[in-house]
């Protein structure tokens, strides 16, 4: 009995420490303090109250992996859910497709167009630079 209360313990008490280290900064105090801060709320409890066995740290270490995990998705699915959009540091990159586009990106994306080889631009249907003889040329339907 002890070991289910010790295992429900370690892993209910990591997931708001994971919900705060999902929100901090990489290797900072607050991240660091967010991984071990659980650590030294189990021990006691495992050695001096329940007296549970050294050798069923086998099972208490994944269980405070993973609690650390479901509370860091916990706090990017509620966070993305309240603002439209993913907040974590890590998730800037997303950023980009899940905000409304303006006119700066219509921009990009015609640039990224103009990179296309000739071979792209004639499958899309694309007006081309013929590299060869550096004219402009239009493809037209039916011409090989």
């Amino acid at each position: 009995m002890e070991i289910v209360i010790i295992s429900v313990y370690t892993f209910s008490l990591c997931i708001p420490f994971g919900y705060w280290r999902a929100s901090t900064r990489r290797f900072s105090l607050a991240w660091i303090a967010s991984i071990h801060l659980p650590v030294l709320l189990i021990i006691p409890v495992r050695r001096w109250w329940l007296h549970v066995s050294p050798w069923w740290l086998f099972l208490l270490v994944p269980l405070f992996f993973l609690g650390q995990r479901a509370g860091a998705a916990l706090q990017r699915h509620w966070a993305s859910r309240s603002r439209g959009y993913p907040v974590s540091h890590r998730d800037e990159h997303r950023r980009e497709s899940t905000c409304p586009r303006t006119f700066m990106d219509r921009g990009k994306e015609i640039q990224d167009n103009s990179k296309r080889t000739s071979w792209q631009a004639r499958q899309s249907g694309a007006a081309t630079l013929d590299v060869a003889s550096k004219e402009r040329t239009e493809e037209r339907p039916g011409k090989t």
